[in-house]
């Protein structure tokens, strides 16, 4: 990959509690200003229902431990953007 690619590439954001209110606001501007948002939330029922003004890509925060519950962000050791 040349630095030619890598700087014509849209800026990826990750936007983290994309399910609240602020979050959708958020979002809707990167869209707006030509970037990739990455919405990620511990919800992955509520995430999949949101309504997001383009096309978004979604990632579910698990725990460790697999677990879907509220959790503290610091405790969350690995998040892989990549997977499908």
């Amino acid at each position: 990959m040349s630095e030619d690619t890598i700087f014509k590439a849209p800026p990826v954001v990750a936007v983290v509690g994309a399910t609240g209110h602020t979050a959708h606001f958020v979002i809707n501007e990167l869209l707006r200003r030509k970037m990739s948002p990455v919405a990620i939330a511990r919800n992955s029922e509520t995430l999949a229902k949101a309504r997001f003004s383009g096309d978004v890509i979604r990632r579910h925060a698990r725990h460790s431990r697999g677990c879907a519950h509220p959790i503290p962000l610091g405790s969350l050791q690995r998040l892989d953007l990549n997977a499908r």
